[in-house]
């Protein structure tokens, strides 16, 4: 027997995106398939979508314009949809497979390969996150952030979809993975979003939440890193090479964040805290520590003391850091990765 199912704002689509008589989610819902705009007047319920930049028919799965950026893929039919990868990929509107997105909604591995190498997160989380245009979904909808990281999958505003700046993406891949790598380092993915809502409503400025201040950290040193035109002359030269693959590409860039962002921020770091440490040091040689009897024993009672011996553990950490990551590139060139 036939299904009759009546439930509303459930979708259930053909292999092109086709809806089923009957089986749908009513005329009163306005988005369909990937949270795009239904328009319904000239060619019946469901039966052409309102994409960005062309429409769609879902009775043919073809688009009626050409994309945009059909001029840089060749060997993609300038009217296909989501590079004809239908059961797990998305159409991302210009940027498939693109030089940071690919046709799944995930990052390419050159992408991978310098954000893992210039912020020191793990491949495999960068790799595993999807990408999704958050138009339509009720998550995004609920605040319509630039992007938001939920769990593994990251939603960005459509803003952002219709962005073409490598550049300014490659910064936002560093600002969302950093969020990613560190709830992957939380004891729980819960517990790393209660501790972030506790922060919020506690009445902390956005960009002053503590998870923010570290993923605008990161995502700032990007920023810098392309602020060098000998920098972006280098990551380009890596990025459009059509002679190696994307997997020499992914080695290349993880060499040239190391070198060029993260080693350069770590020893600025280390300068910093060493500054530091001298000034604290010469206070305490003008003003010596203070110090209080106790049951015959002088004990050291000046916060300074303490702070010193944090600021000296600090300073050890980074210099072992630093040393991972030195170690880090020069296995790459040892195996004869260069840029």
């Amino acid at each position: 027997m036939a299904p009759t199912a009546k439930a509303e704002n459930k979708f259930q689509r053909l292999l092109w995106l086709l809806m089923l008589p009957g089986r749908n989610g009513g005329a009163d819902y306005a988005f369909g398939f990937q949270g795009q705009l239904e328009d319904d007047e000239i060619k019946g319920d469901g039966n052409s979508l309102n994409y960005t930049y062309r429409m769609h028919d879902p009775r043919i799965g073809r688009f009626f314009a050409v994309d945009p950026l059909d001029y840089k893929y060749p060997y993609y039919s300038p009217y296909s949809f989501s590079g004809n990868i239908v059961i797990n990929a998305r159409e991302l509107e210009g940027l498939e497979p693109g030089e940071v997105l690919d046709a799944q909604g995930t990052v390419t591995l050159p992408i991978t390969g310098f954000i893992a190498g210039a912020l020191d997160i793990d491949q495999n989380t960068i790799s595993q996150t999807l990408w999704l245009n958050g138009k339509g979904n009720v998550a995004w909808e609920a605040q319509k952030p630039g992007a938001i990281t939920l769990g593994r999958v990251v939603l960005f505003s459509p803003t952002w979809a219709t962005n073409k700046d490598v550049k300014k993406w490659t910064a936002l891949v560093g600002h969302e993975n950093t969020h990613r790598q560190r709830i992957e380092d939380s004891e729980s993915t819960a517990t790393w979003y209660v501790d972030y809502v506790k922060d919020w409503a506690g009445g902390t400025a956005y960009r002053d939440l503590i998870e923010e201040k570290i993923a605008y950290a990161n995502e700032d040193l990007i920023h810098d890193f392309f602020k060098d035109p000998n920098n972006v002359q280098l990551f380009d030269g890596i990025l459009y090479d059509n002679t190696i693959t994307d997997v020499a590409k992914g080695y290349k860039m993880a060499l040239l964040g190391l070198e060029k962002v993260r080693i350069p921020a770590m020893m600025q770091s280390i300068q910093t805290l060493t500054n530091d440490i001298a000034a604290l040091q010469a206070d305490i040689a003008k003003n010596p520590l203070k110090t209080e009897m106790f049951n015959g024993v002088e004990i050291v009672t000046d916060k300074r003391a303490m702070e010193l011996n944090v600021m000296q553990g600090a300073l050890n950490g980074a210099i072992g850091e630093l040393k991972e990551a030195q170690n880090e590139a020069s296995t790459l060139r040892s195996s004869g990765v260069t840029y």
